[in-house]
């Protein structure tokens, strides 16, 4: 099911188009009804948004780990509390 043009840009059209290139997503994509695994609004896959997904979860969890240390070391070396 294709993205569906906007009908209108307050701020005019910044890509030739008359409508201004504004994209909105029809019902059947807003309720997640996707039966051929199209990309809709971010352009990824539910597949590659996944995976995306994991990478972004990897990446904050490192940085919770490496925060809790520095932390637990100015904890020990003086204690706030």
């Amino acid at each position: 099911m294709p993205l569906q043009r906007g009908l209108s840009n307050p701020r005019g059209g910044s890509r030739g188009d008359a409508d201004g290139g504004l994209l909105a997503l029809n019902l059947t994509q807003l309720n997640g009804d996707n039966p051929m695994n199209e990309r809709i609004a971010t352009h990824l896959t539910p597949e590659e948004a996944q995976e995306i997904h994991k990478g972004f979860m990897g990446t904050f969890v490192l940085y919770v780990a490496i925060a809790v240390v520095a932390h637990g070391l100015m904890w020990a070396y003086k204690p706030w509390l």
